[in-house]
């Protein structure tokens, strides 16, 4: 924890932070977090939909410009809502489980986010794909969008569940088309290992805050291409569209100091407000989704191509 926060908070213009330092903004944080007025924000099984997809990192303020701008009637009007989670684990954790157990079995959840592995468990959800295991792109290192289309189209044909959560890891970085902006991550040391965030970046001033907001921005577009394709291949009276939680982008939480990305347990407007958006979904049987078979084999590539990094033979 002491090192996530580390990675988050800095006193503005410093490029290191030392170990006393960490200590502090730890310390500074749990207070500050307390002293909030921690409003539970919304659980998604409280509210009515059929199908629910999940933008991590999408920020309420980033979803409106961007429909402005690229007149995405499908997603007018823009409501918001506050997150009930600050990052992705917290919201899992406050989203599913014993509480809403009843519905989550009725449920089938088609995920993106590595941090399912460790947060949520196959016997609550009617049925559970954790898509990350196969659309993982080594070269890019990030978890591409497109298969977790792909199989959510697929359940949604093949299994016809109650409801539905698909849950896509974009706009959160890396940035797909501006991979030069930041390091991404890597599927074994997913949420233990520090490399240097886009966050690191921008204090390091080795990039703007416009060449951060313009990506993005273009990771948004990203996944809303394959929202399009979802809404014209499932069938849902009500889809809704939101996000597990936002992004600070140097929100001031004093004087001195400022944070940056997501953390846990904060409730500031940037972290925790986030689109709400309602529509209708058709199956027109347009695209073709792939079979188990064929996403089998995507993920069986990429178990091959991690054994023979460690340097055995497949």
């Amino acid at each position: 924890m002491i090192k996530a926060i580390a990675g988050l908070i800095r006193e503005e213009g410093v490029s290191g932070v030392s170990l006393l330092f960490i200590n502090a903004a730890y310390t500074y944080l749990f207070k500050l977090a307390s002293v909030f007025s921690r409003s539970q924000g919304r659980e998604v099984f409280e509210e009515e939909w059929d199908v629910l997809v999940i933008l991590d990192a999408c920020r309420h303020d980033l979803m409106k410009e961007v429909v402005e701008e690229e007149d995405y009637k499908f997603l007018k009007p823009v409501d918001s809502c506050y997150s009930a989670a600050g990052t992705s684990d917290e919201w899992m954790n406050k989203n599913f489980g014993e509480k809403h157990y009843e519905k989550a079995q009725k449920t089938a959840m088609v995920t993106g986010n590595p941090y399912s592995d460790t947060n949520l468990d196959e016997k609550d959800f009617e049925v559970l794909e954790e898509a990350w295991e196969y659309s993982y792109d080594k070269e890019k290192e990030a978890v591409l969008p497109r298969p977790i289309t792909n199989s959510a189209i697929r359940i949604q044909r093949e299994e016809n569940p109650d409801k539905m959560v698909i849950h896509y890891m974009q706009p959160h970085y890396p940035f797909l088309n501006h991979d030069n902006l930041s390091e991404g991550f890597s599927l074994e040391g997913f949420g233990k290992e520090i490399r240097k965030s886009v966050w690191d970046e921008l204090l390091l001033d080795n990039i703007t805050r416009e060449e951060l907001w313009e990506a993005y921005k273009d990771n948004l577009k990203e996944v809303i291409e394959e929202v399009n394709i979802l809404r014209k291949n499932m069938d849902a009276d009500k889809m809704v569209i939101t996000a597990d939680h936002g992004n600070a982008i140097g929100t001031p939480l004093s004087e001195e100091k400022f944070i940056y990305g997501h953390v846990a347990g904060l409730n500031i407007e940037p972290l925790r407000k986030v689109p709400w958006i309602e529509t209708t979904a058709t199956d027109t049987g347009e695209k073709l989704s792939k079979n188990k078979k064929e996403e089998n084999k995507d993920k069986e590539e990429v178990v091959k191509e991690a054994l023979a990094d460690l340097g055995y033979n497949t």
